[in-house]
């Protein structure tokens, strides 16, 4: 059964792995030097010919799928059902009732008209978007009842996709021309992402292809040692072997259990961070015990380890 995903997002023709804004994006503005110096500036300048091509490119979509850690430690195949924007086939995406249209008398069919505008002391000739045709250099007598006039309708589209072994949170995967339709049907296609999101484990994190996780241990384990055992992502048992004198804060490293590095090649690490558990109630009868052995468990030498613990932190 493919997993049904509702949402998704719309982007412009940069896509969302580039600036919503253009060529010069970012810091929320948006300068088109065509715009302000005149479509013609540049090819006038430097000697070019022609317009800019008013075939223009549908938007792009961006989804964002769960995966689990396994899904990630091994690699998956994924499967969803979703609805997406596809071509109005009553009027091949023109908009256009039949799929009639006519070349737009305002601009000539060229899809850009040119305005005067001022800029400061300058008066320059700026070719724009047509606003009676968007752009398209068609108009049609009247608008598509299927799609209202949009060229689009929504479709339940079922998409199949693998996720590669080790791949990063956000990691983006592309699937050229599955994104929206262009405007009026002229143009190319979008593209379609899929941002992968990695559904928190029980007790992994992970950096990068090591898997980190803490184990708090009572005092006893970590005065005398112990071996834990528990479930790991490849099906076989993670021992983790805790060394007799461990103290709280140490880090051990198990090699080659972590994830699969996409770089590298080989595998990650599984780094345990040890710590202290401490309970929060102690019956009568052990805290008579500690109390007995405290002074075998103190440091007899309290100012020479804290001396050493301040050397220790500053070097």
């Amino acid at each position: 059964m493919p997993k049904s995903v509702p949402k998704y997002d719309r982007f412009g023709h940069n896509g969302p792995s580039g600036s919503p804004f253009g060529g010069f994006g970012g810091g929320g503005f948006n300068i088109n030097l065509e715009d302000i110096l005149g479509g013609d500036f540049f090819s006038s300048m430097f000697g070019g010919g022609g317009g800019r091509s008013n075939r223009r490119r549908g938007n792009d979509i961006r989804i964002i799928h769960t995966v689990s850690l396994l899904d990630i430690y091994n690699g998956s195949t994924e499967e969803i059902e979703l609805e997406l924007p596809t071509q109005c086939e009553a009027c091949d995406g023109t908009g256009a009732e039949g799929g009639k249209t006519e070349s737009c008398s305002a601009c000539n069919g060229q899809g850009r008209v040119r305005m005067r505008q001022q800029v400061g002391p300058f008066v320059q000739d700026v070719v724009r978007e047509c606003p009676t045709c968007n752009g398209t250099g068609q108009t049609s007598a009247a608008s598509c009842e299927v799609c209202d006039g949009s060229g689009q309708t929504m479709k339940t589209t079922t998409l199949r996709f693998s996720v590669p072994a080790g791949a990063e949170e956000g990691t983006r995967l592309r699937m050229r021309g599955r994104g929206a339709p262009a405007p009026q049907g002229a143009g190319q296609q979008g593209d379609l992402f899929i941002e992968i999101e990695v559904e928190e484990h029980p007790w992994f994190e992970r950096s990068g292809p090591d898997l980190i996780m803490s184990l708090p241990l009572g005092y006893t384990d970590l005065v005398l040692g112990t071996s834990i055992t528990i479930e790991h992502l490849d099906g076989k048992d993670l021992t983790i072997k805790v060394p007799a004198g461990t103290t709280s804060g140490e880090t051990l490293e198990i090699r080659k259990r972590g994830l699969p590095g996409q770089r590298s090649g080989g595998r990650g690490d599984v780094i345990v961070l040890v710590k202290l558990h401490m309970p929060k109630k102690v019956d009568k009868k052990t805290k008579k015990t500690l109390q007995e052995i405290r002074e075998n468990l103190a440091p007899s030498d309290l100012i020479e380890r804290i001396k050493k613990d301040a050397k220790d932190r500053r070097s």
